[in-house]
């Protein structure tokens, strides 16, 4: 996926006003268009969740460089193992930042629900899934999540999704495919660039429901969100090698890069 953010520092600025204590920090633009929640670990990590002009993104900071070159970074995506509270460790893909030691979410919204409660965090940054974990990290996360249920509620996000229990997927042995091909723009009017990450739920004839923009680059642009949503009104998936078969009930998310002139 062709993803790179290029995100503000998590600093104060004289337009900024600037929290700090036991809670999430946060930053809040006064003038409304942006509110921003991080926390700075002593190891070096960083993590921010920010709301801008009505996108919702997270990223992660001070991790090792992917030995990349922009060109790869910008193509590449990061796999990263979470585990929170001791639990089941989560294997999700990130986006490589425009900062190759950043990393940006593709679901970010799932991701900040699941630190709401706290506790202990434990990332594995892996440079692929063949070579295993080039560095962990163990964290000890913010016990009260004011701040960070600020931020989301500011981007309209829920705090709680039961939709999230599905984001583990289908079973690995059960790969999917697109069945349809690409649509034309949903209007002749439609014009501008961007990446958006949509999460959706499947149905057994590989129709899409309950679709969310999870995250859009640039912040505040539409095209490829409302793009996005507009394939999946039309498209469906289907079983990898097996067209007729009934598809997996799961919660999916594809990437819309669109570019129309």
């Amino acid at each position: 996926m062709a993803l790179a953010f290029c995100l503000g520092s998590a600093q104060a600025t004289p337009a900024l006003a600037q929290d700090t204590g036991d809670d999430w920090d946060i930053v809040r633009d006064r003038r409304g268009r942006a509110e921003m929640a991080y926390v700075q670990f002593s190891n070096g990590l960083g993590m921010m969740f920010q709301c801008k002009d009505g996108s919702f993104n997270a990223v992660i900071s001070g991790l090792p460089e992917p030995g990349l070159t922009f060109e790869e970074a910008m193509l590449r995506e990061r796999p990263i193992r979470v585990a929170l509270r001791g639990g089941e460790e989560d294997f999700q893909r990130w986006a490589v930042g425009t900062d190759e030691t950043t990393a940006v979410a593709l679901l970010p919204a799932p991701f900040a629900r699941s630190l709401r409660a706290g506790g202990a965090l434990q990332l594995a940054i892996l440079e692929d899934e063949a070579d295993g974990p080039v560095r962990a990290y163990e964290v000890e996360l913010p016990s009260t999540s004011r701040n960070l249920d600020e931020v989301l509620t500011a981007c309209g996000r829920p705090l709680e999704d039961p939709r999230d229990l599905l984001l583990e997927g289908i079973d690995l042995d059960t790969p999917l495919d697109w069945r349809d091909r690409p649509l034309p723009p949903p209007r002749d009017d439609m014009r501008g660039s961007g990446v958006a990450v949509i999460s959706c739920s499947t149905r057994p004839d590989g129709r899409l429901e309950d679709c969310e923009v999870e995250s859009e680059h640039p912040s505040g642009s539409s095209v490829a969100g409302e793009y996005g949503r507009y394939v999946a009104r039309r498209w469906r998936v289907q079983v990898d090698g097996d067209p007729d078969a009934s598809v997996p009930r799961a919660r999916i998310h594809f990437s819309a890069s669109v570019r129309i002139d």
